[in-house]
């Protein structure tokens, strides 16, 4: 249940921020796009200490 509501919400914040709707699949580079956001963040959230 938990994996499921973290997916739904994921896939409406990438609609809301960058305009990719869930109903669509990924496309590889979307996917690559979305990985390098994601690991920009971690590594600036571990900068943060």
């Amino acid at each position: 249940m938990e994996k499921n509501a973290t997916t739904t919400c994921f896939r409406e914040c990438i609609r809301k921020w960058h305009k990719m709707y869930p109903e669509k699949e990924l496309s590889q580079v979307q996917q690559d796009y979305l990985v390098d956001v994601i690991m920009t963040w971690i590594q600036r959230e571990m900068e943060r200490g």
